[in-house]
């Protein structure tokens, strides 16, 4: 068990572990099905801030307080490299689905592009005004989205480091993004409670989803790209008809703590 808060957690994606990030400077590894933890990696000398599996499952990176991305090897638990760059703490960390990049958004206002084999720094991205605390790559590994402190959503050119779109509507701090598996659409959730649909090619707002009573802190498309998975600090996640926008269901009966 972590000893203090939990900060950032994230599924293996052959679902077999779970890795777990917490204040106590330690990400811890537990077998899904057993429930037993099977590794700790206590490297970081700060508070893991955020955590990810790469694609193919073998290796772990986190993102810390201390302004260091560190790479570890899933099956041994062995240290790889820590990437040095960033000035301030790191928010997120994602890889490419093809496995070979890792980028890094900070409070420093960068997106960092770093070799996922060599641990080299490939391009640093600027031109937000405000901290950085979320990025995805989308499913073709062409464009990075990022979110930050200024209500709107950033599209950035992977090979050129520029911003081709920004997405403007919500009126509160966005809180989460997600693309969905064709490369369409992008979910984007908020502290205004909406969740709002994006055209990725055209960067045209298709929709907004209200029905939320409180901030919106997670989105997910289903794999098949028929549904958008919605969580609220409201206390309840709904489920929406993504080409529609219709609401089909709302799960409730979760407590906050």
């Amino acid at each position: 068990m972590h000893v203090n808060n939990v900060l950032c957690a994230c599924y293996s994606l052959d679902n077999k572990f779970i890795a777990v990030g917490g204040k106590d400077y330690k990400i811890k590894i537990w077998n899904i099905d057993t429930k037993r933890l099977v590794q700790t990696l206590n490297n970081h000398t700060d508070i893991a801030l955020c955590v990810c599996y790469s694609p193919d499952n073998n290796f772990i990176i986190a993102g810390s307080n201390n302004n260091s991305v560190k790479i570890w090897n899933a099956k041994t638990g062995n240290l790889i490299r820590s990437l040095n760059g960033h000035t301030d703490w790191i928010r997120c960390v994602c890889y490419s689905s093809d496995n070979k990049s890792i980028a890094s958004a900070s409070d420093d206002k960068s997106v960092k592009l770093w070799d996922a084999n060599t641990g080299i720094l490939m391009r640093t991205l600027y031109g937000c005004d405000y901290w950085i605390h979320g990025i995805c790559y989308s499913p073709d590994n062409e464009f990075i989205a990022s979110r930050s402190g200024d209500k709107s959503i950033q599209i950035w050119n992977v090979n050129t480091g520029i911003i081709v779109q920004t997405l403007s509507d919500h009126t509160s701090t966005v809180s989460c993004i997600c693309y969905s598996p064709n490369n369409n659409f992008i979910a984007s959730g908020s502290y205004d409670n909406s969740v709002k649909i994006w055209d990725t090619k055209t960067g045209i707002l298709i929709r907004t989803q209200n029905g939320h009573t409180d901030c919106v802190t997670f989105v997910c498309y289903s794999s098949d790209n028929n549904f958008i998975v919605s969580g609220s600090s409201d206390k309840t996640i709904k489920i929406w008809d993504a080409i529609t926008g219709n609401l089909i269901r709302t799960l409730t009966g979760f407590k906050m703590h």
